[in-house]
């Protein structure tokens, strides 16, 4: 019987297909979505005194992530929350809320435009905004900045301000309202429009920028982008245009090792002068491209910038939505990772393919997980096949003492005939659509390490293999994904039961004493690797093969 899986698995091995990986680590999760016929449309991290949270602006509410489940926080708005953003006005830090909203839909105070949560309810900011806004449009950004006279919340959106206040732009000290200069003209519309606000300092000084559609900023030609530096307006070059209709949506900052840089995003075709697709960069005194797209200029639509480290360095991440918007992969992914030189995809992305992307945070829930990005839009499912309505989660790579990687649920790599796993489990088999998942219970150190397989066949013979070294790019193994490189020691030969298998059993000689019998001592700060080989025997399911392997480990003993 021995000699039979061995030479199987020798088989299964020869016959592979390649296909390529983008990190061993790096997952989509599930179980974060939002409650069906949400989307998220921003998000942002708050203290309310209870500890760091994550929020999210999910239409007509915001939600606080708890750990394992969304909590609406306060009542429900009678239009759509847009924005939004923690600020001290004197009485403490709290969560600001911007939109298009005037109320909410069970009674209470007038918010229009913009409130404050105060304990568990939204409050008018200033007894009420200064301003009234035409049907649908209210405010769109919101960010902090000290223009010398004291920190201030400045809120950009597409508003008429009364009071001889500037349109579409105020700055909020917790007293009073006021102008920004003398504002900003729109060539397109009697009211410009503020997308997107973010703090940068070019080596002048930390200055606030400012990006959307108008064409004038303080009496000066600013094409769709200016600089609010305290005292005046300044424009960035000759700005960001299109032969069309060109409009700005998300500012991020950003260093590709050559210096922090402003990054913008949204729908234009020239940058500076440069030639560019939706994404440019700002270095201080010139324009640049990211080049990547495929596709026609225009075709694209940029929505939201973040920065995340995944394990590879921190690295730009922009998502939107577009015809093309694959970054030069041939696949349509929303969401790209450029790291100063080269974009590459995250997984296989959003479905469905047309799903927007409207906000990105890097952030730690505080649940093990450690830092991951999340991702708020208008989609159903991440990864190929993975549920995560309106938010997602993607993990970055090798930074525990143990990780799953090489996993079979659409986020890593293929499986075999789109038979896709759970999250984070290998890829479905015959018995469960699910597949088989390879977990961990134990420690390290010292070594009371037992892995467990389960979701195999009532019956399966399985391996449990070890090996110090991944593939480059993970092999169809059977109907599942194999990541581990040529060599692998099988530490452990058992039959599962009722579709379980765990090694060591109680009695048997531990992992490291294991490894160490075959050759392959595990000292500390050792790395290694862990899949388990299958059997699954059923005819007509996936490829004539009779074989499958779970997710796999990176253990650091």
């Amino acid at each position: 019987m021995l000699q039979i899986v061995r030479s199987a698995l020798a088989v299964a091995i020869a016959c592979v297909s390649a296909g390529k990986a983008s990190g061993q680590c790096l997952h989509w999760d599930a179980g974060v979505g939002l409650p069906p016929n949400y989307q998220a449309t921003c998000l942002c991290s708050h203290d309310d005194g209870t500890g760091r949270a994550l929020y999210s602006g999910n239409q007509w509410w915001v939600s606080k992530w708890t750990g394992s489940t969304w909590q609406q926080v306060g009542w429900q708005f009678d239009d759509e929350v847009r924005v939004l953003c923690e600020y001290d006005d004197g009485t403490g830090v709290q969560l600001f809320v911007g939109g298009d909203f005037e109320g909410n839909v069970w009674g209470g105070p007038a918010t229009p435009r913009i409130a404050r949560l105060v304990g568990s309810t939204w409050q008018p900011v200033g007894g009420g905004t200064p301003w009234w806004t035409m049907s649908g449009l209210g405010v769109h950004s919101l960010a902090v900045f000290d223009d010398g006279g004291g920190s201030k919340l400045f809120v950009g959106g597409w508003f008429i301000a009364t009071g001889g206040l500037t349109n579409s732009i105020l700055s909020w000290d917790g007293t009073s309202w006021a102008s920004v200069g003398s504002g900003l003209v729109s060539p397109q519309y009697s009211v410009p429009i503020v997308s997107a606000l973010c703090v940068f300092d070019d080596g002048s000084g930390p200055a606030l920028f400012a990006c959307g559609v108008f064409d004038s900023a303080g009496g000066q030609p600013a094409d769709h982008i200016a600089k609010w530096d305290g005292t005046s307006w300044s424009a960035l070059g000759s700005g960001l245009t299109s032969s069309t209709y060109a409009l700005v949506r998300s500012l991020a900052v950003y260093d590709d090792g050559s210096g922090p840089a402003l990054y913008a995003a949204g729908e234009f075709e020239s940058a500076g002068g440069v030639t560019v697709d939706g994404i440019a960069k700002w270095d201080g005194t010139t324009w640049s491209a990211l080049p990547w797209a495929v596709g026609s200029p225009g075709a694209n639509s940029f929505r939201a910038l973040g920065t995340y480290d995944d394990g590879r360095g921190l690295a730009l991440y922009a998502g939107g939505s577009g015809p093309s918007l694959g970054f030069g992969l041939g696949s349509v992914c929303n969401v790209g990772r450029w790291d100063g030189s080269t974009w590459t995809n995250l997984g296989s992305g959003f479905e469905p393919p047309g799903g927007l992307i409207y906000s990105m945070l890097s952030f730690d829930d505080g649940q093990g997980g450690g830092e991951a990005l999340w991702i708020g839009g208008a989609f159903d499912l991440v990864g190929g096949n993975i549920p995560s309505l309106g938010v997602a989660r993607w993990h970055g790579g090798c930074t525990n003492t143990i990780d799953v990687l090489c996993m079979g649920d659409g986020s890593f790599a293929p499986c075999p005939c789109s038979n896709y796993g759970g999250s984070l489990r290998g890829c479905a088999n015959s018995a469960s659509s699910t597949g088989a998942m390879l977990s961990w219970s134990g420690a390290t150190q010292p070594d009371t390490l037992v892995l467990s397989s389960t979701g195999e066949r009532p019956t399966s013979l399985s391996a449990f293999l070890q090996n110090p070294a991944l593939r480059a790019y993970p092999i169809t193994l059977g109907d599942g994904s194999y990541c581990l490189a040529n060599g692998a020691r099988r530490l452990y030969l058992k039959s599962a039961v009722g579709g379980t298998v765990q090694a060591p059993a109680p009695g048997e000689p531990s992992i490291s004493q294991r490894s160490a019998a075959l050759g392959d001592p595990l000292t500390a700060g050792a790395v290694r690797h862990y899949q388990v080989w299958y059997r699954d025997g059923a005819s007509g399911f996936c490829t004539p093969a009779v074989s499958n392997v779970t997710n796999g480990l990176r253990v650091v003993w």
